[in-house]
């Protein structure tokens, strides 16, 4: 049986990494995601983890370093926020074009100019077409849920598609909640190693990984990203089924629609906004909006 703490987000998402036995975490600090790489490094020092962590000299880095071990069949975690988020870009369109299963947190924060530390969605809805899917959390529970769902969703051979959970800045990352933990043979049950198997460096079965395709092969290239895109819709409905099936909490896939059927105005959230959404929605029914 797990066992329930008192966490941030960023602790949920820590915790969610770690029972889902990641290989490699390359880690950079930056507000508000800090706390999430330190509670990793908390876990590897303490023998909770045996993932290699990596302490590397950039946003850019910390992807650049997920995708070679990705590339070598490892299961990989890194993390990171606004302007560390857009400095890591160039290395998400790599990883995605790739098909390499990476998994990375971004704690929302708000963009420069002007220099802002606060929460606001902006740094990864304008990385919507880099190719990684994306979930974003309501609550501190979904941050650890959504860690371990991730790469269920991302390894599965029909998407082999990176993907992002993003975490509230400060609404999530530094407020805490009651979350239940799961116990390893849990999380084990729910979500199988990692074996990079058809796409990883295989020197009895070569690969040419960061090769250079002109206009006629790229568009195929593109469409096969896309299709994992798309297959992923199926693979999120499946994954959370197994979840409940494991853990007994169920979520309700892609999309959440709530009391939309005969709706005059519709809201559309993402992220901790959505309880207030919901709360506020049925304070105007009951005022007959």
């Amino acid at each position: 049986m797990g066992k329930k703490a008192f966490l941030s987000s960023n602790e949920a998402a820590a915790h969610g990494v770690r029972l889902a036995r990641p290989q490699v975490i390359a880690a950079y600090p930056i507000t508000p995601q800090t706390t999430l790489v330190e509670k990793l490094a908390d876990f590897v020092a303490d023998g909770q983890s045996n993932a290699k962590y990596m302490m590397v000299e950039s946003e850019h880095s910390a992807m650049a370093a997920a995708l070679g071990a990705s590339m070598m069949g490892a299961r990989t975690f890194t993390a990171s926020s606004s302007q560390g988020l857009l400095y890591m870009c160039e290395m998400l369109s790599y990883v995605s074009g790739a098909r390499h299963p990476v998994v990375m947190a971004d704690a929302n924060r708000s963009t420069a100019t002007p220099w802002n530390i606060y929460g606001d969605q902006r740094d990864s809805l304008a990385l919507l077409d880099h190719g990684w899917i994306q979930a974003y959390a309501e609550n501190n529970q979904e941050a650890l849920d959504l860690a371990l769902m991730a790469y269920a969703v991302a390894e599965d051979p029909e998407v082999r598609t990176p993907f992002m959970v993003n975490l509230d800045g400060f609404a999530l990352t530094h407020t805490y909640e009651s979350v239940d933990i799961p116990a390893q043979e849990q999380a084990d049950a729910f979500l199988p190693p990692y074996d990079g198997a058809g796409n990883r460096f295989d020197f009895a079965n070569p690969v040419n990984i960061g090769y250079s395709a002109g206009p006629e092969f790229n568009r195929y290239f593109k469409h096969s990203a896309h299709e994992g895109m798309l297959a992923a819709a199926d693979a999120v409905e499946r994954v959370e089924a197994r979840f409940a099936k494991v853990f007994g909490r169920s979520y309700p896939g892609l999309i959440e629609a709530v009391d939309c059927d005969d709706a005059d105005i519709v809201l559309v959230t993402l992220g901790s906004i959505a309880g207030l959404a919901r709360e506020r929605a049925a304070q105007l029914r009951a005022q007959g909006v």
